[in-house]
């Protein structure tokens, strides 16, 4: 997830996970029976608290991307896949 995915409402009025509660946003308005207003657990935050909350989850997003050694990369799904690795010396020879 990237910092256009999440929504200014679900990091303000939400207090469930961040992720969920930002894609519950994005979806097109279907009427106020599914509307993310009544389905999501809902908590006014201040400046300072919704700064912290996104914090926390960009320092996950950190954590998650940068958890393994240089050889895997995220792919466009959000999947890690391995780089290929260059050739060693012994093997360049054989």
């Amino acid at each position: 997830m990237d910092r256009e995915t999440l929504e200014d409402r679900a990091i303000f009025a939400t207090d469930g996970s961040l992720e969920s509660d930002c894609a519950a946003f994005r979806r097109p308005d279907q009427g106020h029976r599914v509307s993310p207003w009544f389905r999501l657990p809902l908590k006014l935050h201040s400046v300072e608290s919704a700064r912290a909350s996104y914090n926390t989850w960009a320092a996950s997003e950190w954590d998650r991307n940068h958890d393994g050694p240089p050889t895997y990369v995220l792919g466009e799904n959000g999947q890690k896949r391995e780089l290929a690795r260059p050739q060693t010396l012994m093997q360049q020879r054989l």
